[in-house]
């Protein structure tokens, strides 16, 4: 058991179930094999913080757990249910969303028409009411402070609220379990701490896992991280354990201090 699971263990002494889980993942392409028998849980409500050098699997083990790909090998279960192999609709639709790192927005659109788009698709799956569909959208703008933002056109804005539009998208559904990849990336440093503000509010009434190279923006947000390197966990601790293992340095960190 890790030390996060072990942390949120119940008074009788038994453990949550995870929200999501791998047994043994594997990934090949051809004859290389990227992800090599990866175990990895986390509980509801967790936040974890996935790290790593270029080449480690990060990328191909997120692709695994939206249904971008299927498994070679291994057990993927979401909600105690088998997902692997399963499309990445109907992967969505049981609870999980991603944010990928670049944007994927439509340029002629406002904020706020993005905001419905998700939040009309979320309460037409659910059974609700159009007429619910107007405030959620401003509640979702006032919940993730994009509201000065809801009348621009997405083309127009920069890189950093771009990326917090996509992300406002992406809880507009209601996830169960959010996947961000790389949300900080080319995010000014004002733009960084307020992100990391928000993914610090968004712990308790999701799960998350989010995969990062900015150290600065891990020691923000992280308590529990898991180091992958060669398809395989490295180590799996809290976040200040991680920062100052040798192997982490000499694999990831190149050895600098942090």
């Amino acid at each position: 058991m890790n030390a996060s699971v072990a942390a949120l263990e119940t008074a009788k002494g038994t453990a949550p179930q995870p929200i999501i889980e791998t047994r043994g993942l594997v990934m090949r392409f051809g004859g290389v094999e990227v992800l090599r028998g990866i175990d990895f849980s986390i509980v509801p409500g967790e936040l974890r913080c996935l790290v790593g050098p270029n080449g480690a699997g990060k990328s191909t083990f997120f692709k695994c757990l939206t249904g971008q790909y299927e498994p070679s090998g291994g057990e993927i279960r979401f909600k105690n249910e088998s997902i692997g192999g399963r499309p990445s609709v109907d992967i969505a639709r049981r609870g999980i969303g991603i944010k990928t790192q670049v944007p994927s927005l439509y340029d002629g659109l406002t904020a706020r028409e993005h905001i419905w788009l998700a939040v009309k698709r979320r309460i037409a799956t659910t059974g609700g009411l159009r007429r619910e569909v107007a405030p959620a959208v401003e509640q979702v703008l006032e919940s993730m402070d994009i509201a000065h933002l809801a009348d621009r056109i997405v083309g127009q804005l920069a890189h950093g609220q771009r990326q917090m539009v996509e992300l406002s998208m992406v809880t507009a559904a209601q996830p169960d379990l959010i996947l961000l990849d790389e949300p900080a990336a080319g995010m000014t440093h004002d733009e960084v701490e307020r992100l990391a503000a928000l993914v610090l509010r968004l712990r308790g009434t999701c799960s998350l896992i989010v995969v990062e190279h900015d150290m600065q923006f891990i020691r923000m947000i992280a308590r529990m991280v898991t180091v992958l390197h060669q398809g395989q966990v490295l180590m799996e601790d809290d976040v200040e354990t991680v920062l100052r293992d040798r192997r982490v340095r000499d694999v990831y960190l190149g050895k600098r201090e942090v």
